[in-house]
């Protein structure tokens, strides 16, 4: 072997190693599937985000509930100075001792210092209220319940939302597809009617229709790819991504069938979060109801202090104390049990609204189910429907070719493929868009 010839044989290895080297860095590209999508959405959504932040304050909200039941200490420090120093004026009579005579006189004695310091520390521990720690815990707690079910829902609008714009952009997609190809029909029909009219064989108006026809699937190509890249757009806002960032999604088979009304139904009845919500929140009323209530208990606590006066007159300056107070409003004029009233009629009202949703939601189940049934069927019809109209089109062709039809019928032929195509492309993603509402409805998505 020439030693040119061995230089290039290792140059091409070196070359073949570095590249080897390469791809064995650079991981494999592949399309993102609706998992990866979902994963990407929640990660950067602003809603859950603030969801999480709503529940995390509620949890904190139960915890300063709880805490209600705890001693409290409370301390209150004051320095005052006064205008003029507060004595004691006491008076004694004068008196005759015999020869020595007492007159009367005036005696002050101090009282306080003209400027002094007093410091109170109070232990405060409540013993009955009536109730009212109690319904704030409650209040708290049905509280924490709501903002939970309330981060489930916004989780599965979210999933929903990027489902429907997931499959928004691969419906299109096939759409413009379906066009392309009947684009690239027609332009096949176009030309093979100039070479017909070149010879002679058909009159110059067969041509300007053939034309026509190829500039109206033109335009409907040019709508569709618009709407596509409006589509991808949408599909990236709900990651948080550029709007203008590639969309490569991974096509989706249609799922099975879900099952029976029935289950399905109750099965929305136990995970919808909607109806825990408004659970919670006609829970969270009923306590405030109570909390009300107790406004007309009495207050019960237990009280233990330490107190110091700064005040050189006393003998002593530090004092310590117990004690058991009370405090109790029998009569507010009314104001407890209007507010008690209220809160009950607003928590009936939230009940109401509970069975209208339990009923909205039934409705919605039964919907997405037909729709799911109905949708497969139409799977299976418009299979059929294209197989007819591709053999049609092939027939047509192959008739005009010979002079049995004319471009009318080809042209006939195209559209009737072209809308198969397209109801079978329509059908399918709604049989699949279906199935997701319905896991949706059940509140499973």
């Amino acid at each position: 072997m020439s030693p040119i010839l061995s230089l290039m044989r290792i140059r091409f290895l070196c070359l073949g190693m570095t590249l080897g080297y390469i791809f064995a860095q650079v991981p494999l590209w592949s399309a993102e599937n609706m998992e990866q999508a979902w994963e990407i959405a929640i990660r950067e959504s602003r809603q859950l985000q603030a969801n999480r932040s709503t529940r995390a304050a509620a949890d904190s909200g139960v915890m300063a509930a709880q805490s209600a039941r705890m001693p409290k200490v409370v301390n209150a420090t004051a320095y005052t100075v006064l205008s003029e120093r507060p004595e004691y004026v006491a008076h004694t009579p004068g008196m005759n001792l015999g020869p020595i005579q007492v007159p009367s006189m005036e005696i002050n004695v101090p009282v306080l210092d003209k400027d002094f310091w007093v410091s109170s520390t109070q232990a405060i521990l409540p013993l009955y209220t009536g109730g009212k720690i109690s319904s704030l815990v409650e209040q708290a707690e049905a509280q924490s319940r709501a903002a939970a079910s309330g981060e489930i829902t916004s989780l599965q609008n979210l999933k929903m939302n990027v489902a429907e714009n997931y499959l928004l952009v691969l419906r299109i997609q096939g759409l413009v597809e379906v066009l392309q190809d009947s684009q690239k029909a027609i332009a096949a029909h176009e030309k093979n009617v100039q070479n017909m009219f070149k010879a002679g064989l058909v009159t110059k108006n067969v041509l300007l229709a053939a034309q026509v026809a190829k500039a109206d699937i033109d335009q409907k190509v040019l709508q569709a790819s618009n709407h596509l890249q409006v589509a991808e757009a949408a599909y990236n806002r709900f990651l948080w991504r550029p709007l203008t960032a590639a969309v490569e999604l991974e096509l989706m088979p249609i799922p099975p069938l879900s099952g029976e009304l029935e289950n399905l139904t109750d099965l929305a009845m136990t995970h919808r979060a909607e109806l825990n919500i408004l659970a919670a929140e006609s829970q969270a009323i009923w306590s405030k109801s109570k909390e009300y209530r107790s406004e007309r208990l009495p207050n019960i606590a237990a009280l233990g202090g330490y107190t110091y006066v700064q005040n050189e007159s006393l003998n002593n300056e530090d004092y310590w104390s117990a004690s058991v107070a009370m405090i109790w409003t029998p009569i507010d004029g009314g104001v407890s049990r209007s507010k008690q009233r209220a809160a009950e009629h607003q928590a009936t009202a939230l009940n109401k609204i509970h069975d209208d949703t339990r009923s909205m939601i039934e409705l919605e189940v039964r919907k997405n189910w037909l729709e799911e049934q109905e949708s497969r069927e139409r799977v299976e019809v418009t299979k059929k429907a294209i197989e007819r109209s591709e053999e049609n089109l092939r027939v047509v062709n192959h008739q005009f070719q010979v002079g049995l039809v004319t471009h009318t019928e080809v042209l006939d032929a195209v559209a009737l493929y072209t809308q198969a195509r397209t109801n079978y492309c329509n059908a399918a993603y709604d049989a699949i868009l279906a199935t997701y509402r319905l896991r949706r409805a059940t509140g499973m998505l």
